[in-house]
């Protein structure tokens, strides 16, 4: 039974994300186009779309979504992993948001932060090599630094919060109570480290 789906929006994060779960040992296969879908543990999915007009880019997200749809345990026991770009470029907000709502999932935890890369989240700000990303290079691509306002602009009014590097670092029960809340929609999380991704 496939236990993670991920979409990612380009094939280099396909492929980096089914490395991390092909080296534990899972079965982990990436697909794109209109292959049917195999046994496995982890099914990648790319949907080419970062670089697609927003409408275009929609469509390749529900082409997917649809796929999926027939899979057991998806809501249950299955795992969904939607793939951005850790410097926000494409369509994170309204792919995140077709992603939920064709789904049915009511919240999701957003963690764009690759320290290995240089790019760390604070205080809701995306900082690439310690300049805020609007001012980075990638800037020519985005225009803001602030997630929640990327989010908050782009995912059907969908509520978007915060979750503090302060609150990462207090550890997994400061945590899990911030994401057991009753409110549903987006949670940004903070992380500077692989430890605080880990948390």
């Amino acid at each position: 039974m496939t236990a993670v789906v991920v979409i990612a929006d380009d094939l280099t994060g396909a492929a980096d994300s089914a490395a991390a779960f092909a080296r534990q040992g899972l079965k982990t296969l990436v697909l794109w186009g209109a292959q049917s879908l195999p046994n496995a543990d982890v099914l990648v999915f790319t949907t080419e779309s970062r670089h697609q007009p927003e409408a275009d880019a929609l469509c390749r997200v529900r082409d997917v979504i649809q796929r999926i749809g027939a899979l057991s345990g998806i809501g249950d026991s299955m795992w969904i992993y939607k793939k951005i770009d850790s410097t926000l470029r494409g369509h994170p907000g309204p792919e995140l948001a077709t992603v939920m709502d064709g789904l049915g999932v009511k919240r999701a935890l957003v963690a764009p932060a690759f320290p290995a890369q240089g790019r760390a989240t604070r205080g809701g700000r995306v900082y690439v090599h310690g300049v805020a990303l609007a001012d980075s290079p990638f800037g020519r691509e985005v225009k803001t630094s602030d997630i929640a306002e990327c989010f908050a602009q782009e995912s059907s009014g969908k509520q978007v919060s915060q979750l503090a590097l302060a609150v990462v670092r207090t550890g997994p029960k400061a945590i899990a109570d911030t994401l057991t809340g009753d409110a549903d929609g987006i949670v940004i999380a903070d992380a500077e480290s692989e430890q605080d991704l880990d948390q």
